[in-house]
C-alpha cells in the first residue's frame, strides 16, 4: 500500500495490491470492488492524523468436503494509515 498527503493533509490511498499468501485452494475470492470512506480521524484516539478508508467488497466461496459456503459483502478494510480489519466469516 502507498499513501499520499492531499492538499488538505489528509492520507489517501494511492495504490493497493492484495496477494494471496499461505494459499487456500478450496477458498476463491471474486468480484472485488472497492469503495472509499471520506478522510476522517480514529475515534477516541490521541491520533489526529486524517486519512480515509478503503472497503473491500466481493464475494467468497470456501469448499469443506463435500460443502460449499459462500459469502457476498464487506471483506475487510483498510485506512491510510496502514491499518486493516477484516470480517469473521466463523468456523
Amino acid at each position: 500500500m502507498v499513501t499520499a498527503k492531499d492538499a488538505d493533509g489528509c492520507l489517501r490511498i494511492g495504490y493497493f495490491k492484495l496477494d494471496r499468501l499461505e494459499s487456500n485452494e478450496s477458498m476463491k475470492v471474486f468480484n472485488l470492488l472497492t469503495g472509499f470512506v471520506p478522510c476522517g480521524t480514529k475515534s477516541e484516539s490521541k491520533d489526529k492524523r486524517r486519512f480515509e478508508t478503503m472497503i473491500l467488497n466481493g464475494e467468497l466461496s470456501v469448499n469443506k468436503g463435500i460443502k460449499q459456503y459462500s459469502f457476498k459483502g464487506t471483506i475487510g478494510q483498510i485506512n491510510g494509515i496502514g491499518e486493516y480489519q477484516s470480517i469473521s466469516l466463523g468456523k
